[in-house]
């Protein structure tokens, strides 16, 4: 998401973007006076973002049963939301990481979210969850045969979602979501459990909802329905 306040307006003015449930922002614009960002009271989503929060966050709709989900901000990088529904309970989470610098940085040198998602997976493993997350990191696992190049960080990542986690990939290896001058590249990820991966409807990108960010939407659908807030009674 490009760090511009009317970039992150017109989205949440934006009609198909008021049908979501949830949406995972990174690098999104910030107050400079208080900590928060572009979300008035007026719009239909609820912002997970706290005085740790800079670099990810998550709205979640308001139609959504404020009784069947909660909030998580572990750091600067990495917010979470547990959900209840007909499924039973998922955790999704919106992470992001700096670039390593060179593709020769190990995950260890430099600050990145990988180990605290770790610790979190681990916690989280009798559960459905979701990760989305702008990592800046290349890997042929994701990029697919499009870039020669990875980063030896990417190991870490790999660690983390895959052994400990047991997640998958949604996204189709190569999808671009950030077009370069080479033809593109693909650091925008999304996984999540077999389980969940199971009633994936749709994963693509979503050229409707993208109003000027430097990276592209990524939409993602799956089966199930979440729990919504009760009416409110009206009087006559």
């Amino acid at each position: 998401m490009h760090k511009r306040k009317n970039i992150i307006a017109l989205l949440l003015n934006n009609s198909k973007a008021r049908e979501i449930n949830i949406i995972a922002i990174q690098e999104p614009w910030l107050n400079k006076y208080t900590s928060a960002i572009y979300c008035p009271s007026s719009c239909p989503f609820v912002p997970v973002f706290g005085s740790l929060s800079k670099r990810s966050c998550i709205l979640v709709n308001k139609r959504l049963n404020i009784n069947k989900w909660e909030k998580q901000v572990s750091s600067k990088d990495l917010c979470s939301v547990r959900l209840q529904g007909e499924q039973g309970t998922t955790w999704i989470h919106s992470i992001y990481s700096q670039p390593p610098g060179s593709t020769s940085t190990l995950a260890s040198n430099y600050n990145n979210p990988l180990e605290l998602l770790a610790i979190l997976l681990e916690d989280q493993g009798e559960y459905n969850y979701l990760v989305l997350e702008d990592l800046n990191l290349y890997y042929s696992v994701w990029s697919g045969t499009r870039l020669a190049i990875a980063h030896t960080a990417a190991e870490k990542l790999i660690e983390v979602i895959y052994k400990w986690g047991e997640c998958q990939l949604i996204m189709p290896p190569g999808t671009i979501t950030f077009s370069t001058t080479l033809g593109g590249t693909i650091i925008n990820l999304a996984f999540g459990l077999d389980k969940l991966i199971n009633r994936a409807l749709e994963c693509r990108i979503a050229h409707k909802l993208n109003h000027g960010s430097d990276y592209l939407p990524v939409l993602l659908q799956f089966q199930g329905e979440l729990l919504a807030a009760p009416l409110r009674p009206v009087r006559c």
